[in-house]
């Protein structure tokens, strides 16, 4: 029981996976977020730095940075080269991705098998840099994180 109610462990995976889409339909604008098994195929042995499935598509799903910057309560204009942003409606967006990000982390950690330290989901790649393989990789049944924990490196403190 939390706060005189009972809580079904089994529960909170759906809830908190019904929330993570919640978030990132409200995030996106309602915008396409689906990803066409055919538009996007990953290398698995692309070491390239900046390499990941996500550059690897037909379509860019980055391209979603227009539609934010397009629309007019976010984005009230230009002054001097510089984007000018609604700070308060900007603000109100950047807490929800943090609340998506917190439901995704606490779904890779529950769907990981054995709980992750701190160390290893926080370095959590979608993309390669110089000497780090990525750790986000797309596979024909969906997404699959591997991660990985150096403890070598983890103590000299070398990344």
């Amino acid at each position: 029981m939390v706060k005189g109610k009972t809580v079904i462990l089994a529960d909170i995976p759906k809830k908190v996976m019904a929330e993570a889409t919640s978030l990132l339909e409200s995030l996106t604008q309602g915008a396409d977020t689906q990803i066409d098994d055919n538009s996007s195929k990953d290398d698995l042995e692309n070491r390239m730095p900046g390499y990941s499935f996500l550059t690897n598509t037909r379509d860019n799903h980055f391209a979603l940075i227009t539609r934010f910057l397009s629309d007019r309560q976010y984005a009230l204009g230009q002054e001097r080269g510089e984007v000018k942003w609604n700070a308060v409606l900007t603000g109100d967006w950047m807490r929800k991705v943090q609340e998506l990000n917190m439901c995704l982390i606490f779904l890779i950690h529950l769907g990981s098998g054995q709980p992750a330290w701190g160390t290893e989901i926080l370095g959590i790649l979608f993309r390669n840099m110089q000497n780090v393989h990525r750790s986000l990789f797309m596979t024909p049944d969906g997404l699959a994180t591997i991660i990985g924990y150096n403890k070598t490196n983890s103590t000299a403190g070398v990344e």
